[in-house]
């Protein structure tokens, strides 16, 4: 699974740390909203700069399709970030603001997961 982050300007990708990023079911996690925080993922920067992409770690993505009331679709697809996750390539930095719980970004783009699971093999002892 691929989360993938656009900016409006070039960043310096490299220093951002996934562990720090909240999905959640809504704007607002309420009594019945959900939330997951990752527990890190491999990142990987575009040529412009302005795009990250986060390779989500098997266990999260696991433990997110776990969640009855999370990342089912667009409209439980959610994001909240701390301040200065990711700075700009300015001299003098400027640093990305918090996005945070009652302000939470929705999601500009979902692809559910569509892979049947396979079995690969089995063992008989008679």
């Amino acid at each position: 699974g691929l989360l993938t982050l656009h900016f409006n300007k070039p960043v310096v990708g490299a220093l951002l740390q996934p562990s720090k990023i909240i999905l959640q079911s809504a704007v607002t996690i309420g009594g019945s909203g959900q939330s997951y925080k990752l527990t890190g993922g491999s990142v990987n920067t575009s040529t412009s700069e302005q795009v990250v992409i986060i390779g989500l770690l098997d266990a999260d993505l696991n433990a997110i399709k776990a969640r009855l009331r999370l990342a089912k679709n667009a409209s439980t697809t959610f994001l909240t970030i701390p301040a200065r996750l990711v700075k700009d390539l300015a001299p003098t930095p400027n640093y990305l603001a918090a996005i945070i719980d009652g302000a939470a970004l929705s999601v500009a783009s979902y692809t559910a997961d569509s892979v049947a699971p396979q079995l690969l093999s089995f063992r008989l002892d008679l």
